[in-house]
């Protein structure tokens, strides 16, 4: 496996690890890196595809730059509904209030899922080498 395949799966199990530890006491940062896990993750599927990584964090764009019939497109695509994430949860609204804390049943959801794929995509990535 490339090292920086490594690293990018490495950094989104740490950034799941993360979302577990503080998803009671701080909804809005475990949102973040739930979302963060899922960028890294297809970070690391772009980068053992040789496709050039953007400075990108909307995961819908991320996922239509792997081929039609890759085999993670359709799942990438998918974790999209978590690109607000990234900064619509992390800044103030406008008039100065605090956005307002993602569901927990929600986000436990969202980290199900990537934590599913981190397992997943790591495997792939292992075989391809």
């Amino acid at each position: 496996m490339k090292p920086v395949v490594n690293s990018y799966l490495t950094l989104a199990s740490e950034d799941i690890a993360l979302a577990r530890k503080i998803i009671d006491a701080f909804p809005r940062h475990a949102a973040y890196a739930i979302q963060q896990a899922a960028e890294k993750l297809i970070k690391a599927v772009l980068s053992a595809e040789d496709i050039p990584v953007p400075a990108q964090h909307h995961l819908g764009a991320l996922a239509q730059l792997l081929p039609p019939d890759h085999p993670w497109r359709a799942d990438f695509a998918a974790l999209d509904v978590l690109s607000g994430f990234a900064t619509t949860i992390r800044y103030p609204l406008p008039g100065g209030r605090l956005p307002r804390n993602p569901d927990r049943s929600d986000l436990m959801d969202h980290m199900k899922t990537v934590a599913s794929l981190a397992n997943e995509v790591r495997d792939w990535c292992e075989e391809k080498g």
